[in-house]
């Protein structure tokens, strides 16, 4: 779980600050940049961890994705729909930072920020 507080909204930029378990002690920052339409990392929090994943993972995972395919009679994913990563690049991220940010795309994508937020999964 994580939670999401705005800090400040302007015609620029939105702030968030995001809170792995609760934790408020430990807050990390999120920026969304509206004329820019993007969202990024601007300070971890100090309870998140970074989860690196190597591109040979995820091509190995692509490879079972495309067997499993075959087994059931059904045709692989070609290049455009599921494409072959560097094998050798980090793919990771933080985890908390990551699940915050897809909402806070979403927040971006419908222009509806809310000032606190609670993203949960399991």
């Amino acid at each position: 779980m994580v939670i999401l507080k705005k800090i400040s909204f302007s015609n620029e930029e939105v702030v968030y600050q995001y809170y792995p378990e609760g934790k408020t002690e430990f807050p990390g920052k999120i920026v969304t940049e509206l004329k820019e339409g993007k969202v990024f990392l601007k300070e971890n929090s100090q309870k998140d961890f970074y989860r690196k994943i190597l591109g040979s993972e995820l091509n190995d995972m692509r490879d079972s994705i495309n067997n499993m395919q075959i087994e059931n009679g059904e045709e692989p994913y070609i290049e455009e729909e599921l494409s072959l990563c560097d094998p050798d690049k980090d793919y990771g991220g933080y985890v908390y930072a990551e699940k915050a940010m897809f909402k806070l795309e979403e927040f971006l994508e419908t222009n509806n920020y809310k000032d606190e937020y609670i993203v949960a999964w399991y």
